[in-house]
């Protein structure tokens, strides 16, 4: 069997933030703009989807319909994949981002 060295608080820690290392963040400079780019499907999360449970299939529904303009590469990302969209899990997602936006000085 193997044993987590990490604590509970380290890995929901590294959960919350492993979006960071999925394709939309990881190797790239950290710009309001990339920034952006993540608050804009949030806020259609936040309008529509509250209640929905972040899988596979919600995964292949919202990436292949009427929604497929919006960049969903962050989905299946630690911090979000296997997720309910609730409010309180949208405002957590919004304080992150604030928190990169601090990070490279722009609050």
């Amino acid at each position: 069997a193997v044993v987590s060295t990490q604590s509970t608080g380290e890995r929901e820690l590294n959960e919350d933030w492993g979006f960071l290392r999925g394709e939309m963040f990881y190797n790239k400079e950290l710009t309001l703009p990339l920034i952006l780019e993540l608050n804009d499907p949030l806020l259609y999360l936040e309008k529509l989807y509250i209640g929905v449970y972040i899988d596979d299939d919600f995964i292949n529904y919202i990436s292949s319909g009427a929604d497929s303009n919006k960049n969903w590469s962050f989905l299946p990302e630690r911090g979000f994949y296997k997720k309910l969209i609730t409010e309180q899990f949208i405002k957590d997602s919004y304080n992150r981002l604030s928190i990169l936006a601090e990070f490279i000085g722009l609050n």
